[in-house]
Formats: structure tokens, sequence, C-alpha cells
């Protein structure tokens, strides 16, 4: 930690207990961010194949240690990691595309693509019909069917109890 705070001081011109809360802020921010995006835990070291510590070796040992792991043939690519990056990929790309429609953009929708098959569901505005998002979706490149479970928002406040009706 002391590593970091010293290259937040340098970089931001700021004391040390001022760059220890930046940090600390950043780190929430990356957190809630990854949590909904991915679903996983950045801090968890089980999520890296690997993790080295720069402020313990020189950037050139760093790079000769990260080359040396990405030849392994533990670390090649294989089909299934291929189509995860992939359906990784797609999802991320519907998800931005989404947020472009300022009707959209503070609404929570979940977003699963899988070999060219998109899963959104949540909460739609009155706004914005399902018919609309779905359109929306089947244009982007990759999509090869959508599928939709949304609730109107309307539905769920006329029904008093926050279920469907």
């Amino acid at each position: 930690m002391d590593y970091r705070i010293e290259q937040v001081r340098e970089r931001q011109g700021l004391d040390a207990k001022a760059a220890r809360r930046y940090i600390d802020h950043v780190e929430k921010a990356r957190t809630r961010r990854l949590m909904a995006l991915f679903g996983s835990d950045w801090c968890d070291p089980g999520q890296y194949a690997l993790i080295l510590n720069i402020a313990q070796m020189s950037s050139v040992a760093a790079e000769n240690l990260i080359v040396q792991a990405a030849n392994l043939m533990d670390y090649q690519a294989t089909a299934e990691s291929r189509q995860a990056l992939g359906d990784l990929a797609l999802t991320s790309k519907v998800q931005a595309h989404l947020l472009t429609d300022p009707r959209l953009r503070d609404v929570n929708t979940s977003v699963q693509a899988k070999q060219g098959e998109v899963t959104l569901a949540g909460l739609l505005p009155q706004s914005v019909s399902e018919y609309e998002v779905r359109r929306m979706v089947e244009g982007i490149p990759g999509v090869k069917n959508v599928m939709s479970d949304f609730v109107s928002i309307s539905r769920v406040l006329r029904s008093g109890s926050g279920r469907q009706l």
C-alpha cells in the first residue's frame, strides 16, 4: 500500500492522507462497477492467473515474467475461451448501445449474450417499449436473436406491491 500511496502522491500532488482517501475512493468505485458488470470482485486474487508486486521488481523484470507466462501452454486461447470472450464483448457492446439512448441511461437492464443470442431483462420506463429495445439490439452486429423479459415501471407502480400484474 505504501508504494501505491507514493505513486498517487507523485501523480496527483496529494499528501499521504489525501492519497489514501483517493485510493479508497477509486477502489470502491471499481468494486461497484465490476460487480455490476461482471458479478466478480476485482480484489479477489483467485480471479487472476498472475499477480506481480511491481514495488519489488523492475518494469523490465515484470515485462519478462508476463511474456514468459503468456507463452506457456496453460495460457493459450481455447475455443471455449475465445467464445467466452466473444460473448463478453457482445454483452458489453449491447450494454453500451443501450446506454446511448437517454431514455435507457438510468435503467438497470440485465444483458447476457451467448453465441449471438442476447437475453435482456429489467424494468422499462413508460417512454420506451420492449419492442423498441428489442429492435435496437437486433441491429447490433453479432446479434443473431433477442429474447427479453422486461416489466414496465408503470405496471409495477399500478400493482402497488412491486409485483407484476
